[in-house]
């Protein structure tokens, strides 16, 4: 290994929590590109002995770098620790940041500050409460702290006092396979608009809901609504009811959870998406349907204003306002053009999110 390569944890890539979302995939892409782009200042990639290995590192392996997070010698000849995902509760703090690794400069990764920032929601329970807000301090000392986007650069200066100088905003990236293209497989309706993303109600799919149900009967005639995420059985169940409460349970379409290749079909077939949520990190789910090529809206809320042009945004907590959003993407053949060609530019990919993250590490690494 070159002295003073980067050791880049993958924890975040083996956690029990979110194995199959997000945070996952952020840490197996950046990883595998900055492979692609800067092998010779990767050093090695950490894994925990105790957790399944991480999916979809296979080039990462054959690199011959990965290396157990407790073995001392892992972090010899290493000029900066990256922690990929500082707030994996499952996981003991020594083991992100091992005592052989103390003393080498710390970046972070931070997706967002949702929980806190929403703590009567999310961390009602002390114990829970207690062990999110000890993570804390390890963003606070980081040397440089990745931020997945402008709104999340902000909150980290505003929430937990660290320096602005010490943060830098490196949006993400759809993953390749994001991209239009013909559709393979079936459909769940012949016109439809989609969600995709989770279920919790911060995601506001109730909202959602009730948006639809105020849409002209024309509209919920001609289109039906398609929610494609993970969904417990209840909630299913209380979302049909709800549907069928608000006079479209027919126009509603509930899919569960859907691989990867189902879910590109299903935004290249959509003729709109919409994206209500009330807080967002980022937002990947709708930098997705633009990278497919599809028409999307979304809430005006922290991040999402970052993805799309004004005039695609609505208030999330306004029923009649999501309305209107849906009927003009939908209906007005001008606006429609004009969120045709927003999803038309070229998206971005992990090469920029990877050159980005070079240039913040050379900024707190030694010369």
């Amino acid at each position: 290994m070159t002295a003073g390569a980067v050791l880049f944890d993958l924890q975040g890539a083996q956690s029990l929590d979110h194995r199959e979302r997000g945070v996952a995939r952020y840490v197996v892409e950046l990883a595998s590109a900055l492979e692609a782009m800067s092998p010779s200042l990767m050093g090695r990639y950490l894994v925990n002995p105790d957790l399944p290995p991480p999916g979809g590192v296979e080039p990462l392996v054959a690199s011959g770098k990965i290396a157990f997070v407790d073995a001392p010698s892992a972090y010899d000849g290493g000029g900066l620790l990256h922690v990929a995902s500082p707030y994996e509760l499952s996981i003991g703090v020594d083991r992100l940041l091992p005592p052989s690794a103390r003393g080498l400069p710390l970046a972070v990764t931070l997706f967002d500050l949702i929980p806190e920032t929403m703590a009567d929601v999310y961390l009602e329970d002390p114990g829970l409460r207690r062990r999110y807000r000890a993570r804390h301090e390890l963003v606070r000392q980081a040397d440089l702290v990745l931020a997945i986007s402008e709104h999340v650069s902000l909150e980290v200066a505003r929430v937990l006092g660290v320096r602005e100088s010490r943060v830098r905003a490196v949006e993400l990236a759809p993953s390749a396979g994001f991209r239009p293209g013909a559709v393979v497989g079936a459909l769940p309706a012949d016109r439809y608009v989609l969600y995709t993303g989770g279920s919790d109600g911060r995601k506001n799919v109730e909202g959602l809901l009730e948006g639809w149900a105020k849409l002209p009967a024309s509209v919920r005639k001609r289109w039906k609504l398609v929610l494609a995420c993970h969904v417990p059985p209840l909630q299913r169940n209380h979302f049909e009811v709800r549907a069928e409460q608000l006079g479209f349970g027919r126009g509603l379409v509930v899919t569960g959870w859907v691989p990867e290749p189902t879910l590109v079909d299903l935004y290249r077939g959509a003729d709109l998406f919409v994206f209500p949520s009330l807080a967002e990190g980022f937002g990947l789910p709708v930098a997705e349907a633009l990278a497919c090529g599809t028409p999307a809206i979304a809430s005006d809320r922290t991040s999402l204003p970052e993805l799309l042009p004004t005039d695609a945004l609505f208030d999330p907590t306004d029923p009649s306002a999501i309305a209107r959003a849906i009927e003009r993407a939908l209906t007005d053949r001008h606006h429609r053009d004009r969120l045709r060609a927003w999803a038309a530019r070229p998206p971005r990919t992990w090469a920029d999110v990877a050159r980005e993250t070079l240039s913040a590490y050379e900024s707190v690494m030694e010369p």
